[in-house]
């Protein structure tokens, strides 16, 4: 079977060590965080929202 492309917080958080309300506010206040809106309904693309966490872990920003 396929993975998903898009996935809900809820999906997400059970994959990576980051809980759905951190996920849901990280798409909220910053920019640079890859989510997709719909509607009220927010989605992530897995695989950049991991390569989003590998580049800001390296740097000076706290997420």
């Amino acid at each position: 079977m396929m993975d998903k492309f898009l996935v809900s917080a809820k999906e997400l958080a059970k994959e990576i060590p980051i809980g759905e309300h951190k996920l849901r506010d990280l798409a909220k206040n910053n920019e640079t965080f890859p989510v997709i809106k719909k509607g009220n309904q927010l989605l992530f693309i897995k695989s950049e929202v991991e390569e989003w966490f590998r580049k800001y872990s390296w740097s000076d920003k706290r997420i």
